[in-house]
């Protein structure tokens, strides 16, 4: 897809994010898990960082270099609106579309964009892996079931 003309994939940076859970504050459904001990265990995650960022100053400077009359962003975060709301200000004839994740709060992206389209749950669910999967002689399965209307 990168190498798609007139296409560019903005990223983020994926940094170590330290968690700590702690088994007193779980819900009542499971108690067998709330005798383990100890109470308290850290484990690592990692957490998206920059993403709106990037994607901020790639507008802007594609909009420098008068690059694009319309700009179509795969985003529902309202971070970026800034630099797209700056971009409209200073050429009105710019315009943006938004196509917006299934969940999550657009009410800002879609107000700043001229038009946007949400990427429904089931054309997402066409693109999954199967409910389990063989990776080299073992057998991965999905935690969770996927929801029947969506197979």
């Amino acid at each position: 897809l990168s190498k798609t003309q007139n296409i560019n994939i903005i990223a983020g940076n994926f940094t170590e994010k330290k968690q700590i859970f702690n088994l007193d504050k779980m819900p009542i459904i499971w108690p067998p898990v709330r005798t383990v001990k100890p109470k308290k265990f850290c484990y690592q995650t990692f957490e998206e960082k920059q993403t709106d960022v990037n994607l901020a100053l790639e507008i802007f400077e594609k909009w420098i270099n008068n690059e694009y009359d319309t700009a179509l962003i795969f985003t529902g975060d309202s971070d970026i609106a800034p630099a797209i709301l700056k971009v409209q200000k200073l050429h009105t004839w710019k315009k943006f579309r938004a196509i917006l994740p299934f969940n999550g709060e657009w009410r800002v992206i879609c107000s700043t964009c001229h038009e946007h389209d949400k990427i429904t749950e089931k054309v997402l669910y066409q693109y999954i892996l199967p409910q389990e999967v063989n990776v080299f002689g073992r057998i991965i399965s999905c935690p969770y079931p996927y929801p029947e209307h969506l197979k």
